[in-house]
């Protein structure tokens, strides 16, 4: 009877324990009320690494700690077979008789195709115009808008460029996702805290990660503005143009009156320059022709 009632006692004792030891290991707040709010932050570590998972850590030191589980890195659920993430865009070079016209027909198919206009500019350079006019349409829109305005003159050259900026925009949002997580554990810290030291410290941490958050938000805003609407480039210019050759009536009669008078002025040139020859040879011929007649009447007698 005695050893029954002392197996008795030793299996209700036994039983006792194990519900003792389960209850601190499910519930420890229960057990050890501290670690519900501690007193400080003295036990904890503030990472000073670059933004992830590892920013908080949990050093062992003494006093009182709270675990703190890091955020876990689960990336955006962005499905990359069905849906890409695409930017189309697109240059195109037209030669057209009326530069300013056809900027405005372009940008009457731009806000026919709920699109805008980026920017526009004309020039004129050595008496032909040049004009620039860049519109952004949907995505949807993007083969309409190019077979719309080639048809508006002729066809110089043609690019278009298709950037799947996909796998940037999944792992941006990804980061985002994790730095969204480190934020709200640090803003779990700073209420906790109670030391001056430790508040600055968190609040450096806190402006750094809202610092990076607004940073990879505005990026993935801009990836998805490009990918809504895409951008088309038009560079327009005038068709060269041969002029005629223009006829001077006036020359022919000004060069004929030049060469008269300056075939005259040589003449008279050339009479001026003879004027000494003649003066010396004149009275020579007339004493030579004189002798030479007198010799003829003496042969003659």
């Amino acid at each position: 009877m005695k050893i029954g009632r002392v197996t008795s006692i030793i299996v209700v004792v036994s039983i006792l324990i194990g519900v003792g030891l389960i209850i601190n290991l499910s519930f420890p707040a229960i057990t050890n009320p501290q670690l519900t709010r501690p007193d400080s932050l003295e036990g904890f570590k503030i990472g000073n690494g670059v933004p992830g998972p590892e920013l908080i850590g949990i050093e062992e030191a003494p006093g009182p700690q709270v675990p703190i589980i890091p955020p876990s890195p689960v990336a955006f659920q962005f499905d990359g077979q069905d849906e890409r993430l695409e930017i189309f865009s697109a240059s195109i070079s037209l030669e057209v008789e009326e530069v300013r016209l056809v900027t405005d027909q372009i940008a009457e198919i731009a806000d026919g195709l709920d699109g805008v206009v980026a920017e526009s500019s004309t020039s004129i350079i050595n008496e032909r115009e040049f004009g620039s006019i860049t519109i952004r349409v949907p995505r949807n829109s993007f083969s309409q808008a190019i077979i719309l305005i080639e048809d508006l003159g002729d066809l110089q050259d043609k690019q278009t460029r298709t950037d799947d900026v996909t796998e940037e925009y999944v792992d941006l949002n990804a980061r985002l996702e994790n730095l969204d997580r480190q934020e709200e554990r640090l803003q779990e810290i700073l209420d906790l805290a109670n030391d001056v030291r430790d508040v600055l410290d968190v609040e450096r941490q806190l402006e750094r990660v809202r610092g990076e958050i607004e940073r990879l938000t505005g990026r993935i805003n801009f990836l998805e503005r490009s990918s809504a609407m895409s951008t088309i480039s038009v560079h327009l210019v005038e068709p060269r143009t041969t002029p005629l050759p223009e006829i001077d009536w006036i020359e022919p009669f000004t060069t004929g009156i030049s060469f008269f008078f300056g075939a005259f002025r040589g003449i008279v040139l050339i009479a001026f320059a003879a004027i000494p020859f003649i003066l010396i040879l004149t009275p020579v011929y007339l004493i030579f022709r004189r002798r030479t007649g007198k010799k003829k009447i003496e042969s003659v007698a």
